[in-house]
């Protein structure tokens, strides 16, 4: 007798045994003429009954499944096809599964074993809760799937929905860009680029919507580029306007003695006035590591916490790294103003006139930003 033979015969047994139990446990509740031992006795083995009961389905699950050896092509894996996580549109998952299984030459009699390892969560939980009867081939499986998912598929993006998503008091501004676009790529239908930027900019808070609102932007590569910049100056204003706040509440701050007379007060320390080089700060690095006054350093590794203000395609040939530009780094020119203050080398053409046998910044024409 096979495996599964005997487990539909034990699966038989114990239902009748399970009947036979309840009957007779009815019957000692109508006479009334049963001992409280004996009904122990016959709860206690309806449970033992019930546990074998459910071995008895898990074996009845373990021979149903099919024999998948000789049917898979080589170092074949689940780890890469599409999984449906219960929200998406059941047709479009089925057409990538079927679409993966074509690309990995699978045929399509392993299909019924291959799906549920594509469902997620609730998804698959509700596919195992059904009649194995039911899911027995892949045409049923489909109907199944098709039927429980079938709302899915009204829930489509509208333009309506893209309209009504607005940013959030909290949220930043590629924050907001990357969430409404991610929606956006869900409509079948979307509307024209221009047309997007322009739902997009209205849906903005202040003060990207005054500045965005009329600039005449008509691609999100644009609209992304000004946005950034935009985004910087609220970070680096709202930076600035703390540290102001601090200061006030420390400059009005003053330690007193017990007779009255002030002991010590906070000053704001006088912010440092950079030099006027006459030229970008990338030639002034090259000029000055040429004549050896100044060294690169690094090279610096990408931060592991990035800052909003640090930029992939930017490059520092101070720092030898990414994140800015040579022209815009502010260590850079300190270090730079430390020369010129340490006399170290004169000043600039730009800031007075030099000597220009003696001067590697003092033989270039001043260049306009």
């Amino acid at each position: 007798m096979s495996l599964e033979e005997s487990v539909k015969d034990l699966k038989n047994a114990l239902s009748i045994l399970t009947d036979r139990l309840s009957s007779i446990e009815d019957k000692i509740k109508d006479d009334g003429s049963g001992e409280d031992d004996l009904t122990k006795k016959l709860k206690d083995m309806e449970k033992l009954i019930k546990r074998n009961t459910k071995y008895a389905d898990l074996l009845d699950v373990e021979c149903n499944m099919p024999n998948m050896r000789g049917r898979l092509p080589p170092k074949f894996t689940t780890a890469d096809l599409p999984k449906f996580k219960g929200t998406e549109h059941p047709a479009h998952h089925l057409r990538s599964f079927v679409q993966a299984m074509a690309l990995k030459e699978v045929d399509a009699s392993v299909f019924p074993a291959i799906f549920p390892s594509t469902l997620e969560d609730v998804a698959r939980s509700w596919f195992f809760s059904l009649d194995p009867t039911r899911v027995s081939n892949w045409e049923d499986i489909k109907k199944e799937f098709l039927t429980q998912y079938s709302s899915n598929a009204d829930l489509l993006i509208t333009r309506r929905d893209l309209e009504v998503t607005k940013q959030t008091e909290k949220e930043g501004f590629t924050d907001f860009l990357a969430r409404w676009r991610n929606k956006a790529a869900k409509m079948i239908e979307r509307p024209p680029e221009a047309e997007q930027v322009d739902i997009f900019v209205k849906n903005l808070r202040e003060p990207y919507k005054s500045h965005l609102r009329y600039a005449g932007i008509e691609s999100f590569a644009r609209l992304n580029k000004i946005g950034i910049q935009i985004e910087d100056d609220v970070v680096e204003s709202t930076a600035k306007n703390q540290t102001k706040v601090c200061f006030k509440d420390k400059k009005n701050f003053a330690s007193t003695s017990k007779g009255g007379d002030i002991v010590n007060t906070v000053e704001q320390k006088p912010r440092r006035e950079f030099t006027d080089l006459g030229m970008s700060l990338s030639r002034a690095l090259d000029r000055l590591i040429k004549e050896g006054y100044i060294k690169p350093i690094g090279p610096t590794p990408d931060p592991a916490n990035k800052s909003p203000k640090w930029r992939e395609n930017e490059y520092c040939k101070y720092h030898r790294g990414k994140g800015h530009d040579t022209d815009y780094c502010f260590t850079l020119r300190n270090a730079i103003q430390n020369l010129i203050d340490n006399r170290t080398i004169p000043l600039p053409k730009a800031a007075r006139k030099p000597n220009n046998n003696k001067n590697p910044l003092g033989d270039v024409k001043p260049s306009h930003r």
